[in-house]
């Protein structure tokens, strides 16, 4: 459902309009209402919007003017309605008809199309993004970016993909004016240079990631959650939020098959100046900090007998989770980072084991090859991989199987 202008049924305090004050042709003029493109209006109105609803956080929700609710059955949906409607009436706030849809197995919201089975993204806009060229212009090369960063969340790895498109982009804002016309007008004029290998094949593998119409599985909190975790220096910090097809029986100390995975949520960014010169502990027990911050409410969701699950290729991550090497280590010899990263983690109810690079997926093993900006060295010797071979399964998954290779001092 949907507010009817919305933003026009907030009435401001007497005592507070004279900041609303605008100066037109006739004289200087106060709003007594709330207006749409003032900084603090959408704030306002969220907050409000929130406050109201509270009571019905199980199954009711807002962005803004848009109310959305769900329901499991038809006779509840009605019982949600009723009070929704009797709760927005005693407040004043009035909808608009053309807007609202009531009873409807699967809607268009915040253009994402949902239904009971999950969400995706609208055919329009999946239709628009694959149908685009290569970017010629800064204005055009923005414009992809901005669209595909609207739907990063269906992804795996989105920021690593991405990453060849964002630094040509970069470097054409480094003499770009700051804002206002002249700002635009230099991102229409500014000719994109011929487009690398490597940009070109980022272009179509997120081109390609569009076109299969990706699918996200609802986030049930009486269900078990799982969490895929990698983070590399070349491919930043990438995870996967997941549960298990019912049906699917699995080994909880093992990731589970790959056809009875069923994604929530894909998560991943870029590292910071500071991150890339963590070692690979550090950087993974980061990721998992981070994810675990991005994920927070799904995680204080989960019942107590239903523990996240958390699998990580990099084997000391486990106990720092655990806290089992910081209580053996003499406290000046402690590393303070992996500390409070413990600390923090320890708050959340998660079993977290490790599971071999090999078992992962095709993009974390070559995330982790070794390229010309990044040599292996000592410090790399726990993720170093130097060979990988893919083998095709009979089931059309793709494995990998990683050789490590070992240097002779004879040699």
């Amino acid at each position: 459902m949907d507010a009817a202008k919305c933003f026009y049924q907030w009435p401001i305090h007497l005592a507070d309009r004279q900041h609303m004050a605008v100066t037109s042709p006739r004289r200087q003029e106060v709003f007594q209402i709330v207006i749409m493109g003032y900084c603090n209006s959408v704030a306002f109105v969220q907050r409000q919007m929130v406050s109201i609803l509270r009571d019905f956080a199980g199954w009711c929700r807002a962005y803004v003017d848009g109310v959305f609710t769900t329901s499991p059955t038809c006779d509840d949906h009605l019982n949600h309605l009723h009070t929704l409607l009797a709760r927005l009436e005693e407040f004043g706030i009035k909808l608009e008809p053309r807007k609202s849809y009531i009873a409807f197995p699967s809607i268009h919201f915040l253009g994402q199309r949902v239904d009971a089975f999950g969400m995706t993204t609208r055919d329009e806009r999946i239709k628009a993004i694959t149908n685009l060229q290569f970017p010629k212009t800064l204005k055009h090369l923005e414009t992809y970016l901005g669209m595909t960063g609207t739907v990063l969340h269906y992804i795996r790895g989105y920021a690593a993909k991405i990453e060849p498109l964002q630094q040509p982009k970069t470097l054409l804002l480094r003499n770009s004016p700051v804002k206002g016309h002249s700002r635009r007008s230099f991102s229409v004029r500014t000719l994109a240079e011929q487009p690398s290998a490597a940009e070109r094949r980022a272009f179509d593998e997120l081109q390609a990631e569009f076109a299969d119409s990706p699918w996200l599985t609802h986030h049930d909190s009486q269900r078990q959650l799982y969490v895929d975790l990698d983070a590399s220096k070349e491919a930043g910090f990438g995870a996967m939020v997941f549960h298990v097809n019912p049906t699917h029986v699995h080994d909880i100390s093992k990731p589970p098959a790959a056809n009875a995975i069923q994604p929530v949520l894909f998560l991943s960014r870029d590292l910071s100046a500071a991150e890339r010169n963590y070692w690979p502990t550090e950087l993974e027990v980061a990721c998992l900090v981070w994810v675990l911050r991005k994920i927070r409410h799904m995680v204080q969701a989960a019942p107590p007998h239903l523990p996240v699950v958390i699998y990580t290729d990099h084997s000391s991550t486990t106990p720092i989770a655990q806290s089992s090497p910081l209580r053996s280590v003499a406290s000046d010899r402690l590393n303070l980072r992996l500390v409070r990263a413990s600390q923090y983690i320890q708050q959340y109810r998660l079993r977290v084991f490790h599971r071999p690079g090999a078992t992962n997926q095709v993009v974390d093993a070559l995330s982790r090859l070794p390229t010309k900006q990044h040599e292996a060295g000592q410090s790399d010797d726990l993720d170093a991989l130097l060979a990988v071979r893919f083998v095709l399964k009979q089931n059309r998954a793709l494995s990998v199987q990683c050789t490590f290779l070992k240097t002779s001092k004879t040699e």
